[in-house]
């Protein structure tokens, strides 16, 4: 799903033609957020599904620059994002999977999980990434019980050795 959703949005971006109708890749249908980015300012030049619900923010606030990826992120996590970001700054079709926080607009804490790749891009051109968001907020809470039910930390809970 992931892979025919980013061929959808490169479709969508890069070729400038009709993308026939599936309704199970409609950005109206997704249950998260498609997105490309600009990679050196994470501006956003897209965003597709529920962004406003996993963020508090409106696609139109991330791409006129009133907010920034960057500001979202979680300032603990920020570090672990950026560092990700250095590692695949200039490789082409590099893939990530992320996880961390992000805090929404209400200041509640969310978990994402962040998948996606950096995307072939002329050199005249910003490089970019185009992925997809999920909010695993839920996910990580029932984890966590669980680790704390069973009174192990986190590291020894997710060793898989």
């Amino acid at each position: 799903m992931l892979t025919s959703l980013l061929k959808w949005i490169q479709n969508l971006l890069f070729k400038n033609r009709a993308v026939p109708y599936q309704a199970e890749l409609q950005p109206e249908n997704y249950q998260g957020t498609a997105y490309q980015s600009d990679l050196r300012n994470y501006q956003p030049t897209f965003f597709g599904g529920t962004i406003r619900d996993i963020t508090g923010y409106t696609e139109e606030e991330f791409r006129e620059g009133k907010i920034t990826w960057d500001r979202v992120v979680h300032p603990e996590d920020l570090h672990l994002f950026l560092l990700e970001d250095e590692k695949f700054k200039g490789k082409e079709k590099h893939m990530f999977d992320l996880e961390y926080r992000i805090v929404h607009r209400d200041g509640e804490i969310r978990w994402i999980r962040d998948i996606g790749q950096v995307l072939p891009t002329p050199a005249e051109e910003n490089p970019q990434i185009s992925g997809a968001l999920y909010d695993i907020t839920r996910q990580r809470s029932r984890m966590d019980s669980l680790r704390h039910a069973l009174g192990i930390s986190r590291e020894d809970f997710l060793d898989e050795t």
